[in-house]
This record gives structure tokens, C-alpha cells and sequence, in this order.
């Protein structure tokens, strides 16, 4: 029998290779951007379990190979409504990639506890993504974004039965089949006072989650909330405080229930704004953030197997710190010399 327990090897060559083209058009008021980017991507990945007392060492061995070509579009327009750009609005197209990094493609296990383990997955694929948005922009700090996104593939953390022991549960990467998502989002930075400074973002989710092509559809909505504001209060004290709220999450075969958070601190400064004494406190309202999580089959078909619920309370932080800003009063005066260097040849285009 093989101990596997053991030592391995783990090898991953990733080559890719790409050729870019980009045009740009500008008339008046109204700009225009395309771009096409071709990438040829190919890999090798080795994998060599060492296991003690196994002689056929070619079955403890897997090669994970991938190989493909694949075209990515993107363009935008963009209308400015004057000649300082106070108020625009734009619309824009792209299709990504987004690969699993080298970690999610680790499949070696690392054991959590007596039936959990942890581990990645090798024949883990790329996220494609068609992502289509809009953004009016108004006084340069209002925004309103409007975005719709398709991925294809998409990459989360999920769990699922051993197929060694069924007892066991796997944490792992998997490939959803598709993940549809209508968003939007309103910043509205406001300064109430000279001294008093407020700032709310606002993001809503619809999103449509399909485990397998067979599978149901799952929709769930999310709304995410951070308010942040800021007193400038005589004699250099300044006093800030941020809250962020969260409706309940849901990603692949995992639930979270819903989150908030208040941060609050004080600052001082003296000594010509030399030195600066500040407090903070994080966590004030002692959140408890539940996981739940459930494991299916193979293929993501068959009745839920197990579920698990992690509890994991966040205690309340207060730190103390005292700086000194250098920079602060009299700089130094150093010469400088004229160079003729073209950074363009080092920067790569975007």
C-alpha cells in the first residue's frame, strides 16, 4: 500500500504569447477607443506523488496539459457634455481572461482536521468574462455605473464529497458553469462644511449562479453599503468614522449571513503638524461572521451530502500610535541634473 503522506514534486510551465492592436478616434466632444488582443496560451503541469513502498511510480504521476488560442475585444466611447469634462458620459465592452493561480492548482491536500481537508485542483480552467458597462459622471465626483457581466467557467471555493472516502469532505477549486451578474453602483462624495466631510457608496448585485449546465439556477441579490464622514475640528483635531453593511452572500456552495462593521478614530496634531498622536477603534459592534457551507457530488448533481456552519466572532481593536512627518516644514534643496531619457521605452502600453 502507498503512504500518501508522503513527499511530491510539483512543476507548472506556463507560456503565453500575445499580439495587440489598438485604434483611437476623437471628434469635438466625442472620443473612441478599440482594441483586439489575441493570446496563445500553453502549459505543462507535472505532477509526481512520492509515495513510500508504491513501485508503480507512473500511476502516482499526472501530466495536466492545456493548449489554445483565443481573441479578446474591447472598446469604448466616452461623450463629454463641455470642454472641461464636468460632466461625461461613457459606455464600454471587454472580454476577459482571468486564469487560476498556481496555488488553486496545487492538488496537494493539507489535512484541516480528522475528515476536512483542503486542496487544489489541477485541471482547474480559465474564467472568461464579457463584461458591458456604463458611467455617467457629473461636478467630476458624481458617478452613477451601470455594468452587466457573463462569466463562463467561473472560478470559487466549493466542497464536495471524497471520492477516496466518502466520509471526508474536500475543500477545493471548482468551475461553475456560468455566473450572470447586473449591477450598479452610486458614489456621492459631499462636502457638507469646510470642515466636515461626507462620502456614500452604494452597490446592488443581482446575480444568476448555475453550478452545471443540468443544474438549477440559483439568483441571488446583493447590497453593499459604506458610509464614510470626517470632522476638521479647531486646533488640528480631526475625528473619522466609517460603517460598511452587507445583505447575506452567497458564492457556489457557500453562504454568508449578512456583515457589518463601524470604525471610529481621533487625531491630534502639534508641533507644527510635526507630530500626530492618534486612537482607533475597528470592530466596534462585535460582528459575528457565519459560514455555511454544504458539499455535493461529483458533478455537482446529487443531494447535499454535508453541511457545515463556522462561526468566527471579530473582537473589537483599539490601537495607539504617535508619528513624526519629516517632511513637514523646511525641505531639503538637492541639485538636479537634465537627463534626456524616453521612459516610453521602458512603460508597456496599456
Amino acid at each position: 500500500n502507498c503512504d500518501f503522506d508522503k513527499n511530491h514534486n510539483y512543476n507548472y510551465n506556463e507560456n503565453i504569447f500575445g499580439i495587440y492592436a489598438k485604434a483611437t478616434y476623437n471628434i469635438k466632444h466625442l472620443g473612441v477607443v478599440a482594441g483586439l488582443r489575441g493570446e496563445y496560451f500553453t502549459d505543462g503541469s507535472h505532477i509526481k506523488m512520492m509515495y513510500q513502498d508504491c513501485e508503480d511510480i507512473e500511476n502516482a504521476t499526472k501530466n495536466v496539459d492545456q493548449d489554445y488560442f483565443d481573441l479578446f475585444p474591447n472598446a469604448s466611447i466616452i461623450y463629454k457634455f463641455d470642454e472641461m469634462s464636468k460632466n461625461s458620459l461613457s459606455a464600454s465592452y471587454a472580454r476577459y481572461i482571468s486564469r487560476p493561480s498556481f496555488w488553486a492548482l496545487n492538488p496537494i491536500r493539507t489535512k484541516v482536521s480528522d475528515m476536512f481537508y483542503q486542496c487544489g485542483n489541477p485541471d482547474l480552467k480559465p474564467t472568461y468574462s464579457n463584461n458591458l458597462s456604463l458611467n455617467f459622471t457629473t461636478h467630476y465626483k458624481y458617478s452613477l455605473a451601470l455594468w452587466w457581466q457573463v462569466d463562463t467557467d467561473p472560478s470559487a471555493q466549493g466542497t464536495m464529497p471524497d471520492d477516496n472516502d466518502p466520509r471526508n469532505v474536500l475543500f477545493t477549486n471548482i468551475n461553475l458553469d456560468k455566473n450572470m451578474m447586473l449591477g450598479a453602483n452610486l458614489n456621492l462624495p459631499i462636502q457638507i462644511t469646510k470642515w466636515w466631510n461626507f462620502n456614500a457608496n452604494v452597490t446592488y448585485m443581482h446575480r444568476q449562479i448555475q453550478l452545471n449546465a443540468d443544474g438549477d439556477k440559483t439568483f441571488a441579490n446583493n447590497l453593499y453599503v459604506s458610509l464614510n464622514t470626517g470632522f476638521q475640528l479647531p486646533k488640528d483635531w480631526y475625528i473619522s468614522a466609517s460603517y460598511f453593511q452587507s445583505n447575506r452572500n452567497k458564492e457556489a456552495t457557500m453562504s454568508i449571513n449578512p456583515f457589518s462593521n463601524l470604525n471610529a478614530g481621533i487625531k491630534k496634531s502639534f508641533k507644527n503638524r510635526k507630530w500626530t498622536a492618534a486612537i482607533n477603534a475597528e470592530n466596534i459592534l462585535c460582528h459575528t461572521t457565519r459560514f455555511t457551507t454544504y458539499a455535493v457530488g461529483k458533478g455537482f448533481n446529487e443531494k447535499n451530502s454535508y453541511t457545515s456552519t463556522q462561526s468566527i466572532k471579530q473582537p473589537v481593536s483599539i490601537s495607539v500610535s504617535l508619528t513624526y512627518n519629516f517632511n513637514v516644514g523646511k525641505m531639503f534643496q538637492a541639485k538636479s541634473i537634465e537627463k534626456n531619457v524616453d521612459e516610453s521605452r521602458t512603460q508597456k502600453s496599456k
